[in-house]
């Protein structure tokens, strides 16, 4: 990532770099499992504006699930756990949630809402309960004629 914060608040405002895998196992037509994990860390620069931030090194960890259960509704859960290496701080939620899959037309529409409690934390400013809810529009992409 480039070094974008004009001020101290609103990020690291260094150079940084990382990695991101993603991990998905369907255990069933109905079941699907899996995990996103990104890594980010500090390379090197000065703030934007020349100041001396701190470094970072931080780990997002984002286990899910997906059960459908008919007629388009899904129980999920999609809690991102966060750490903080640099400064010993994390969070580790968990969530369930409700889920709907709707087709209209060729467009399909994902909305679900879903409580996340934290069951692990540390570190101030760690959130103890979120309320999640997310809306996802896919439209099909048309095929292009053939000349």
């Amino acid at each position: 990532m480039l070094p974008t914060a004009t001020d101290s608040i609103l990020g690291a405002g260094k150079y940084q770099a990382g990695a991101a895998m993603i991990i998905v196992q369907p255990l069933s037509r109905t079941v699907l499992t899996g995990s996103l994990i990104t890594w980010q860390t500090s390379v090197f620069g000065a703030g934007a504006d020349g100041d001396q931030r701190p470094s970072t090194s931080l780990l997002y960890f984002q286990p899910f699930y997906v059960f459908q259960i008919g007629t388009g509704f899904t129980l999920k859960g999609t809690a991102i756990w966060t750490f903080d290496f640099t400064n010993g701080h994390y969070s580790i939620p968990v969530g369930f949630g409700l889920g709907k899959v709707i087709v209209a037309g060729n467009a399909l529409i994902s909305m679900g809402i879903e409580p996340q409690f934290t069951f692990l934390h540390r570190g101030a400013g760690q959130p103890e309960f979120q309320l999640y809810a997310g809306l996802s529009l896919q439209f099909p992409v048309k095929p292009k004629a053939k000349e």
